[in-house]
């Protein structure tokens, strides 16, 4: 029986920089390539936990998510983590789960902001 390796990734995220997040988290993959089933990166990882959405939204196939599709390619892992996707003019936080070669993404819900949310 073989056994499921996670690697779990906690960071010091800089506010609302994506590449700077990305550079940043290259760094601390780069230890476990080939060691990992499965990377976990954290909520909002491209940005922290913003309010600016409109200015941090990436689409479905921007520089996040080929980021992660690549990364998943050369860790021979799954990789996974949430990001503000803007979809048909709208903003959502995304699970984005990248395998080598393909990405799946799950909307977790509407951005939170400072005025009333619509319900679906």
């Amino acid at each position: 029986m073989s056994h499921l390796k996670i690697t779990l990734v906690q960071a010091d995220l800089a506010w609302e920089d994506p590449d700077a997040n990305r550079v940043y988290c290259d760094t601390i993959l780069a230890a476990v390539q080939g060691t990992s089933d499965l990377v976990v990166l954290p909520e909002m990882f491209t940005t922290g936990f913003t309010m600016a959405g409109d200015k941090c939204a990436e689409s479905i196939d921007g520089p996040s998510v080929c980021w992660l599709r690549d990364k998943a390619a050369e860790l021979k892992s799954d990789i996974t983590g949430r990001l503000i996707i803007r979809e048909g003019g709208q903003l959502y936080n995304r699970l984005v789960w990248a395998t080598a070669g393909r990405v799946s993404a799950v909307r977790i819900s509407f951005l939170m902001t400072c005025r009333p949310q619509r319900h679906r």
